[in-house]
Order: C-alpha cells, then structure tokens, then sequence
C-alpha cells in the first residue's frame, strides 16, 4: 500500500489544469498510470479527429520514474496549431518524514518541444530543451537547447544550438535553405580538451563546405574545399565538373567532422529526434534536422557495361574453380608437383575472385559515389588485389606460382572497373590449362575404383573434423594441431602417395581408425577442458547463513585433498597430455584424465574411513607421480 501511495505522489506531483471534454484512465498496479483527455471518440489506431488532446503519463521500468505531459489540437487526427511534449527521467529518494507520511524527493532530466504543426508537419519556429528540474516541476539549470525554424516539414531559415552538458560549451548558429540543406556562414564556437576557446566560420553553398576559418586562442588558420568550390562555380559546365553532381543524399555532418560536427551531430540525433513515443499517441513525428550535401561521383555508362561484363565472368570463373576443387581432388595433390602447384594456383584464383566480387558489391553502396574515385581509394583497392599474388604448394612447398603485378598508371584511376574486366579477360585466356591438369587428376583418380568409397569417406570425415575443430580453444586446439593438421593429415598424404592396394587400403583404416576417435572425443572436450571448475564445484557446498536466512555461505570440503589435486597433479597430467607425439600412448593418457575425474568426483561424497586415508595420504603428498599412483590403485 506505501508503495502505490508514493508512486501516485511522485506522478501527481505534476499538476494540469485541463478543460477538455473527455477522459479516458490508464491503471496498473501502482495505481493511475496515465490520463488521456480528448475531443470525440477515442480509438488506439490514429489521433482524435478534431480538437484539443491533453496527456499525462508515467511509466516504471528498471528502478526508473519516466513522466509525460502532452497537449495540443488535432485536426483531420492530425497534429495541428501548437504543441508542448515534455518528458523526464527522475531519480528518486523516499525516507521517513516527520510524521506518518513519508518524505519523497526527486530530481530529473526533462526534454522539451514546443512548436506547431501543420497538416501534421512542423511549421514555424520551435524549441527543444533539456534541462535538470526539481520534484516540482521547476528547472534547476538548461542543459541543451535547440532553436529551430521548420516550412512544411523541412529547417528552413535560423538554426542555434547550446550544449552545456560538458566542458565544450558548444554554441553553433547557421542559416538552412528551403531544401533543409546548411546555407551561408556557420559559427561553432567551443572549447577543446585544453580548455581554450575555438571559433570555426564554415561556409556553405547548395549545402556543400567550401571553406572553414579556424581561431584557436591567438591561432588562425583556413582550410579550403577546393573540389566544391570549383563544382559551384562551375556548376553549368559539364566539361569543367567533369560528371560530378550535387549527390541526392543528405548527411547528418558536414566534410570537415572534429569534436564540434559530433557533439551536434549528438544532440540532435540523441535528443532532439529521439521522444514522442507513447502507445496512447498513435502517430509517427519526423523530425528533420539540418542536413549537408557532398559531391557524388556516379558511374558513367562504360563503367556501368564493364561492372556488368565483369560480375559474369566472376561468377564463371568461381564457379567452375569451387566445382574442380570439390570432392576429393586436394588429398592428391602430393601426386606431382605440377598438380600441387595448380591446386595452389586455382585457390589463389578462388582469393582474388571473390576479394574482386566483395568489391563490386561495395559499388553497390549507396555511399559509395560519394568517394572521390579519382583519387587513392581505386589505388588502394589495387594493392588489395596485389596481396594475392603468391602461393606455395601445400606438399610441395618449396615450389610457388605468381600472378601478375596489376599496376594503374598516374592518372588512369577512372579506368579502374576498366582494369578489373581486363584481369577477367586475361583469366578467361588463362585459367583452362590449368583446369586441363586438374581434370586429368580427377581421371586419373576415378580409375583407381575400389578405393573410390574409402576415399570419399577419408574425405567428407577428414573435412567434418577440421571444420569441428580448426576454432576450438584449449585442449580442442591441441587436438587439432596435433592430430588433425598433424598425423591424419600427413597419413592422408602418405595414402594418396601409395601406388599398392594393399598398402593404401592399411593406411585408409589407420586414417578411418584416427577419424572415429577425433569424432569421438568432440562431446568431451567441453567437459575436458571445465574438469578443475567442475572438480572446485563437487567439492563446495553451501551451509546456513544466520545474517540472510538462506544457504548461502560456500564451504569447501577436502580442501587440502582439493589443493593438493589442481596444485600438484593436474598440471602434471595436463602436460604429459601436452608433450605426447604417439598416438596410442595419448589415447590412453586421454581416458585416464575421465577416469582420474571420475573418481574424484565421487570421493567429494565419501566419508567413511578408506576415503579419510586415502584423503590424508594425498594432501600429504607433493609429487604428482605418487599421487596419481595413489589414486589409480583405487
């Protein structure tokens, strides 16, 4: 009951006078969470139709008060005439009062728009704050204020911004044209990390920076945009633009950035086009904000034939390497080197063609005309195809195929799609020799017949444990080192070498035998790796707790037999594990680590008088040796 009372004093502390014709409560379990005054028929869906609409809300989630007070017309269940949106964030302290009613105090964080709508646009001026209010409604310090004049929907004419939130102190003041785009001068003024005051002039025209005058203490300096500046003046000669445009997009920062373009860039988008959002008011307020425009440089025509005439070749060319590297061909690579090095040379293909693909599809950005293609990012797409251009045999590894150097002449950077269709080209002359030799394998590996099923079965199980285990950490990463890329690999490798039946048929079951093992192991590794946790956990139990009334305090039992355990021996097993190559010997070093758990788990719940000798002679104990002997005799 104290509870429902203090939250319905903490709500009603904001008092209305309303006048409106109906009402419509909102209960949960605290109590009155909202009231909805309105005109008309009240519907969840849209608006009320005609009239004023008044609302108070509250809501409670995550130990946080959140309050609301809404009021304004609508029209056609639209926003219309003006409008006040507040809403704040409290912290709150209850204590004991002088008399029987307890004490509440509050502070919060309110935001706050004012302005008017028309036909559901804003229109005119408006203002947005944020500041610190007190448990009465009153505001203790403004710390964010945004001015701004809208025309159907879009800034358009002064804009301001105070920020006191931080030691910045950012003040920005500019002008937008019709469009909503910046116009004319700019003035940020703030202070940077050092404290000293900073005035930047930015200067706009069709909403693109052309210059910023900077004043830093006794400092001056200007940087000019010199590619927008000549687009302005230029603007009406296609020779001189060269196919740049004003690009249809806007962008929340203008090309310059520094800390003042994101602490704006901030405030608008975390506070002043955040809020207005009530499921008692069904309807969306898009807030447009000050934009800034930047040249595009979009493709032209041929670019446009090349980017076509290059994806399909690239989708040719993957498609047939992906289906000659399939199935079984890479355990014969250690038939000849010239096989070997093919293999290579057709994977280094595969790298390159789906490095150039990833960038074709960045061509697909909506961004991505907005990058100055004239300048270093063609160049740096280049060296990025040139980290593909060298690769050893994976058996042979002392032989190695290159690709060609592809080098963009000074000034050729609008040529680059033109490029990568000539790469595409040349492949086309290229890569069918060395399809020839792997397809040659493949015969060659088809008439080897009944080995075929064994072969394919190395194959598809021999590719399920790389894939299970190449990621893995802890004692899964010293399998797959050690055994996976270790000796089944290189068994692979000795099977696909033998010209004898007989003799590749002992080594396939060897592979199989190792195989079924890593499959085997694949559940237990998890368990292998949490064995000291899992141990501390069956060795700990909880006892009374007098000062909580629960179970609640953690008590070892064993403790010195615990210790001695994870001190002494499970590093000592842990790295014998770690230190052997043979493989018989390891699986049997692996069953023991279970069978050594195992048992210890169950003595955590032993008490009778073998267990207490066996518990004193190992805490007793300092060398692992003895104390695993101790422990496999029982």
């Amino acid at each position: 009951m104290m509870k429902r009372w203090i939250w319905t004093v903490a709500f009603f502390a904001l008092s209305l006078d309303v006048d409106a014709q109906n009402l419509k409560v909102f209960e949960d379990e605290l109590g009155v969470k909202g009231e909805y005054r309105f005109s008309g028929e009240y519907t969840d869906t849209v608006l009320p139709r005609q009239g004023p609409l008044e609302i108070r809300w509250r809501e409670l989630s995550g130990g946080y008060l959140k309050t609301y007070r809404v009021k304004g017309q609508t029209s056609n269940h639209l926003p219309a005439g003006r409008w006040t949106w507040e809403e704040a964030q409290w912290d709150y302290k209850v204590s004991a009062g002088a008399g029987i009613v307890p004490l509440f105090q509050a502070k919060g964080e309110r935001m706050k728009w004012e302005g008017a709508f028309v036909a559901g646009k804003p229109d005119g001026k408006w203002i947005f704050n944020v500041d610190s209010i007190s448990g009465s409604g009153k505001p203790v310090s403004s710390l964010i204020r945004v001015e701004m004049t809208f025309r159907k929907g879009k800034p358009s004419g002064a804009f301001s911004l105070t920020d006191n939130t931080g030691s910045y102190e950012l003040r920005v003041r500019g002008m937008c044209d019709t469009t909503g785009g910046a116009a004319g001068t700019w003035n940020y003024t703030y202070k940077n990390e050092q404290g000293v005051l900073v005035k930047e002039e930015r200067e706009y025209r069709q909403g693109l920076l052309i210059a910023v005058k900077r004043t830093e203490g006794t400092n001056k300096s200007e940087l000019n945009f010199e590619g927008n500046r000549r687009f302005v003046q230029n603007g009406d000669n296609l020779a001189l633009v060269n196919g740049k445009r004003i690009g249809g997009l806007s962008f929340g920062q203008d090309e310059h950035g520094g800390i003042a373009s994101e602490l704006y860039h901030e405030n608008l988008s975390q506070y002043f086009q955040k809020g207005w959002k009530l499921d008692v008011f069904p309807y969306v307020f898009d807030r447009f904000i000050p934009s800034f425009r930047r040249l595009e440089y979009p493709l032209n025509e041929e670019e446009t034939a090349d980017l076509t005439r290059s994806r399909r070749l690239i989708t040719e060319q993957k498609d047939t390497i992906e289906q000659l590297l399939s199935g079984n061909i890479s355990i014969h690579r250690s038939r000849s080197g010239e096989l070997d090095t093919t293999i290579s040379y057709l994977q280094l293909q595969l790298l390159r063609l789906n490095y150039l693909d990833s960038l074709l599809d960045r061509s697909e950005l909506p961004f991505f005309t907005y990058k100055n293609r004239y300048g270093v990012d063609s160049r740096n797409w280049i060296e990025g195809l040139n980290k593909f251009r060298y690769a050893n045999g994976q058996v042979y590894d002392s032989l190695r195929v290159e690709l060609p150097l592809i080098e963009l002449a000074a000034g050729d950077s609008v040529y680059f799609f033109r490029e990568i269709y000539h790469i595409l080209s040349r492949n086309e002359a290229d890569l069918p020799r060395y399809f020839q030799e792997v397809e040659n394998a493949h015969i060659s590996v088809k008439q080897e017949g009944e080995l075929q099923e064994l072969e394919n079965k190395i194959a598809e199980r021999f590719v399920e444990q790389q894939l299970f285990y190449e990621d893995k950490e802890g004692i899964g990463a010293l399998i797959h080192d050690k055994w996976v890329r270790g000796e089944v690999q290189h068994l692979i490798q000795e099977y696909a070498r033998s010209d004898e039946y007989e003799t590749a048929l002992n080594i396939g079951s060897e592979v199989l035998v190792r195989l079924d093992s890593l499959e085997s192991w694949q559940s237990k590794i998890e368990l292998f790796d949490r064995m000291p946790e899992l141990l501390k956990s069956s060795y700990t139990y909880l006892v009374y707790n007098p000062y909580t009334g629960e179970n609640s305090i953690a008590v070892t039992n064993k403790k010195r037999f615990l210790n001695a355990v994870l001190t002494n021996l499970w590093p000592y097993l842990l790295n014998e594990i770690q230190e052997e190559n043979e493989w018989a010997a390891w699986c049997e070093l692996w069953e023991r680590q279970f069978t050594v758990f195992n048992y210890l788990v169950d003595f955590a719940a032993k008490d009778d008088a073998h267990a207490k000798r066996i518990d004193k002679r190992v805490r007793k104990e300092k060398k692992p040796e003895k104390i695993l002997k101790i422990l496999l005799q029982q």
